[in-house]
């Protein structure tokens, strides 16, 4: 499905001769590190015609928490303040009265996400998305494709602060393959080192569909690797649909 990234410049390769000094010591990755966009990233960016119904943050006053909307519904209904915060406890993240935008600097700043790496002793962090977790339940494909474009722009800009230390991937949109596989080169040709997907059937297609074969050939092509970021379950089934309304069903 792709290719393991050693010894070439566009892979995600984590040798211990390019990450760190020159001494016995062990490779410290954290493999898992979300990041806390900016509340308004895509109603920054998004064309005017679509900001209406891309990701954004907004307030529930009848359960007293924020929430990701998106299209014509609720993306993420709580826990917003969990989702992206390097270096504070669960118990912290997820606190109900937290607001998003007040959680830990180094979830929102990479200057701060760095100096967070060093005092817990990792070398470098490969990154995901935060808030950007709902963009695969995004129906409409020409949509997921702009806001899934947002994202990466964003990640690849946040990433290059510190290229040695953060590992920036590219969230793909494969709610339109073709669009999927062109942003693999698009992605790559920015500076990020890995492709992420949810491991759930998208529209209709499973994984394994032949319509994601362009997806895939690019991700060899450019010899990087694809990550199939699930939501902390035990099983397979539970991984990909723990946030119900974010699969984008069909």
């Amino acid at each position: 499905m792709s290719g393991s990234g050693e010894g070439t410049d566009s892979g995600i390769s984590l040798r211990k001769a390019e990450l760190v000094s020159a001494t016995d010591r062990t490779l410290v990755v954290d493999a898992d590190g979300h990041v806390c966009e900016p509340p308004d990233l895509w109603e920054r960016n998004l064309p005017p015609s679509m900001r209406d119904r891309g990701l954004r943050v907004r307030w529930n006053d009848d359960i007293q928490t924020q929430q990701v909307l998106v299209e014509d519904g609720v993306g993420i209904p709580t826990g917003l303040a969990g989702l992206g915060n390097a270096g504070m406890h669960n118990n912290e993240n997820f606190a109900s009265a937290m607001r998003y935008e007040d959680g830990n600097p180094a979830g929102f700043d990479p200057h701060e996400r760095v100096r967070v790496l060093d005092e817990e002793g990792i070398d470098v962090a490969v990154l995901y998305c935060g808030l950007g977790q709902a963009l695969g339940g995004i129906r409409d494909p020409q949509l997921s494709v702009a806001c899934h474009q947002v994202w990466n722009d964003w990640m690849a800009e946040w990433a290059a602060a510190a290229p040695d230390r953060l590992v920036g991937s590219a969230v793909l949109p494969a709610q339109d393959p073709a669009a999927a596989a062109a942003e693999v080169g698009r992605a790559v040709a920015m500076g990020l080192r890995a492709g992420v997907i949810r491991p759930n059937p998208v529209l209709g297609r499973p994984l394994w569909h032949r319509d994601f074969d362009p997806m895939y050939d690019e991700l060899e092509e450019h010899d990087i690797p694809l990550g199939l970021h699930g939501a902390g379950m035990f099983d397979m089934e539970g991984t990909s649909k723990r946030m119900v309304d974010l699969m984008a069903s069909g």
